[in-house]
């Protein structure tokens, strides 16, 4: 309630500019939603903020550019396509089918067959850069393998793995 009360303190001089610092911390989820439609409505409204915050999967919801800092150095900023297309061509495009199970000769065929990267991890298989075609044609075949496919997905941009690998990179860099 007290994080309501000075985002309600915040509006009521009407600024131009908002600097909030992990304004959402301890918000519950009805709370995070109403900060992010806040924030959404005073950008859409002419105002600036300026956030900063460790919960990346809020920011990227409602940034419109995002700076990553490291150890108190900026050391990138970027808009959220941006960032998307750069996690894309980094960590792949990845699709997933949750399988009730896999066996190792059943991989191998896939990957064969479909000339797709795939990989298996005992509930999700994995396939790298795989068209819809390519998706429909697997599921089919897992299907007359006697496969139960439960669910397929294609893995959605994520800006905490962007940051982590980014991270990875840059201390590689200090070594």
């Amino acid at each position: 309630m007290k994080r309501r009360l000075a985002l309600a303190q915040a509006f009521l001089i009407d600024p131009e500019i908002m600097l909030m610092d992990e304004a959402m911390n301890g918000l519950d989820p009805e709370g995070m939603n109403l900060f992010r439609e806040a924030m959404k409505n005073f950008k859409n409204s002419g105002g600036s903020v300026l956030l900063s915050s460790h919960i990346l999967t809020e920011i990227s919801s409602i940034s419109d550019r995002i700076t990553f800092i490291h150890r108190g150095e900026t050391f990138q900023t970027s808009s959220v396509e941006e960032l998307e297309k750069e996690f894309r061509s980094k960590l792949g495009n990845y699709t997933y089918f949750e399988l009730d199970f896999l066996r190792e000769d059943e991989l191998d065929e896939i990957c064969k067959v479909f000339n797709l990267n795939a990989k298996f991890d005992g509930k999700l298989l994995w396939v790298k850069d795989a068209s819809d075609k390519d998706i429909g044609n697997l599921n089919i075949f897992l299907v007359k393998k006697g496969h139960r496919v439960m669910q397929i997905k294609r893995a959605e941009f994520n800006l905490e793995n962007l940051f982590l690998q980014k991270i990875r990179e840059l201390e590689g860099d200090r070594k």
